[in-house]
């Protein structure tokens, strides 16, 4: 065989083995791909309130293990649809989703920034975690609850918060545990 001949053959298997190899690594990052965009799904499930696309309580118990007072001013709300269970019962549970569906797309108006923020944590609560000064938390609720009366004539929430590093809301939880009490006596 010829040099030039060795040659041309030497360079053929070798173009021969780059594309293989190419086809390997394409193969590779589209599995990778794939595998990613599962990850991300399943992710999304894990962590999504199926009813109302907000955030679910793994989500929360996962926020709060993250915020702290140093972090800076924090209000952590807690939210109870009032009277859900007569809407269910007079209604049916198709009208008592939709009210937690009007609820939640209400909640995603009047915080749109924050809504990584917002959890629905029960059937019928919801917990915000906002990155706010009190004052503007106070007027933001209040405008939620006017949207909420203004586009849900029967709709109506309890609400209480507090603020992250306030005396007995030390921490997340104290916090969030401090909103609760306070949204439970302005229910009564």
């Amino acid at each position: 065989m010829e040099p030039l001949s060795i040659a041309v053959l030497g360079l053929s298997l070798c173009l021969c083995a780059a594309c293989v190899l190419m086809f390997r690594q394409r193969k590779r990052i589209r599995q990778l791909e794939e595998q990613s965009a599962r990850y991300h799904h399943l992710h999304r499930m894990a962590y999504t309130d199926f009813l109302t696309g907000l955030s679910n309580r793994a989500a929360y118990g996962e926020a709060l293990c993250h915020l702290s007072p140093e972090d800076g001013p924090m209000c952590c709300v807690i939210l109870d649809v009032d009277h859900l269970k007569r809407i269910n019962d007079q209604s049916g549970h198709r009208a008592g989703d939709l009210a937690l569906r009007q609820v939640a797309d209400t909640l995603r108006k009047a915080f749109p920034e924050e809504e990584h923020t917002l959890f629905r944590i029960g059937g019928d609560e919801f917990a915000l975690a906002l990155r706010l000064t009190p004052a503007e938390t106070q007027s933001r609720i209040a405008a939620f609850q006017a949207h909420l009366r203004e586009d849900c004539d029967d709709l109506s929430v309890s609400v209480g918060h507090t603020v992250l590093g306030e005396p007995g809301a030390e921490t997340a939880q104290a916090a969030f545990d401090l909103a609760d009490q306070r949204m439970y006596q302005n229910k009564k």
